[in-house]
């Protein structure tokens, strides 16, 4: 029986460990953490609301999966053997007949002063922390910072300002707020944060972070209570470390059957992962994550079948962000990711992102409590169906 090894329990490591269970394997998950949490509402917990989350073991038991609380460490893909720390300090080495490496993201950190003196939203516990730092602050309407122009500092800086009117909230980014989204998304934004009092520093660079103080590259400084930090995401060190190739920004390299190049037996998935579509690389989400943990795991069947691997392929629809908890954009985009001209925006975009938080929790916690994965995604299948098909992955 082959031994299938996936390390980290996100968004696609768990998708991928559950698909990947056969009469043949015989699945391990290994994740630092012993509970899943669903990443993509942390900015709720922020503000205090509840985020639901599960434990690994109870739930991946249900499907013969089997769970190890650890730290993946190294790699030796000569003897396909994967080093472990545990929580208490013990180094652990596991053999495997096929990895996957789903170990996602973090928020990045690479500005001085950053891991010491800002809140990131990484992890459930971090997070209800910075909450009661947050509370204090608002109480007596302090200062907040909140650093990067994308949707977690945008999701971030909102949901701070719906719930904590009291709280001085800047937003400061190195190019224009949303600049790659449409006329109507960024009007739309702008004009949400200017009714909510939300002050927009556009073109500002922060260099370096200390107790109550940003350093700006112009040389000047913001006094601040907090900092919120949300300025892109680090994938993974684990590839690179380990020897793997990894692209520029630490993605691990992957062929479009989501093998890296030089081992067959090491599939790639998430966030750690990068994917070439045209000449650019899949963006890293939730939205892609899914998909390629199944598409990973799809072929390491036919990996273990000996069937023809198929290459990964993902067509986008939307990005989706929520402005506090009543307003929200839905940015509709063409399949290779660019933007259209035309944005949902309101109550209507912000039922539609909660109602896609709450299904990517079902689809994860269906697949772990009954094995069956409900979900698909839709992709262009030029040979089948003509320039204009679509299709979903097929299971």
């Amino acid at each position: 029986m082959n031994h299938v090894v996936v390390l980290g329990g996100g968004y696609a490591g768990l998708l991928a460990a559950t698909r990947s269970v056969s009469p043949k394997t015989r699945v391990t998950l290994i994740d630092a953490r012993d509970h899943f949490t669903h990443r993509i509402r942390l900015h709720e917990a922020l503000v205090g609301r509840e985020v639901r989350q599960f434990r690994y073991a109870p739930l991946l038991h249900q499907q013969n999966i089997n769970f190890m609380q650890a730290r993946a460490e190294g790699l030796d893909a000569k003897t396909n053997s994967v080093m472990l720390r545990r929580d208490d300090g013990r180094h652990e080495k596991l053999e495997y007949d096929v990895l996957i490496n789903a170990l996602g993201s973090s928020v990045a950190s690479h500005v001085a002063g950053v891991s010491e003196h800002s809140l990131r939203l990484n992890d459930r516990q971090g997070v209800q922390l910075a909450h009661e730092q947050i509370v204090t602050i608002a109480k007596r309407g302090g200062h907040v910072l909140i650093v990067g122009g994308g949707l977690t500092a945008i999701e971030t800086a909102s949901e701070l300002a719906f719930h904590f009117p009291s709280l001085k909230i800047m937003l400061a980014t190195s190019g224009a707020l949303a600049q790659q989204y449409s006329d109507a998304a960024r009007a739309h934004f702008h004009a949400w944060f200017d009714q909510h009092r939300v002050t927009i520093r556009d073109h500002v660079t922060i260099t370096a972070l200390e107790a109550n103080q940003a350093w700006l590259n112009d040389g000047t400084s913001i006094m601040v209570d907090a900092c919120v930090w949300s300025a892109g995401f680090a994938p993974s060190s684990f590839a690179r470390e380990a020897g793997l190739a990894v692209y520029s920004n630490g993605q691990m390299q992957v062929l479009p059957t989501l093998q890296t190049p030089n081992h067959a037996n090491i599939f790639g998935a998430g966030d750690a992962t990068g994917v070439w579509r045209g000449d650019h690389l899949y963006r890293m989400a939730c939205a892609t994550a899914m998909p390629m943990g199944v598409h990973a795991a799809n072929n390491v069947r036919r990996l273990l079948n000996g069937t023809a691997l198929q290459p990964f392929a993902l067509d986008y629809v939307a990005h989706n962000i929520s402005l506090g908890r009543r307003d929200g954009v839905v940015q509709w985009v063409h399949a290779n990711d660019a933007m259209r001209e035309t944005a949902t925006t309101g109550r209507s975009a912000a039922w539609i992102k909660e109602a896609i938080c709450r299904a990517v929790m079902g689809v994860e916690l269906t697949a772990l409590r009954t094995g069956t994965i409900l979900f698909g995604w839709a992709k262009r299948d030029s040979e089948r169906l003509g320039a204009r098909g679509w299709r979903l992955e097929e299971f």
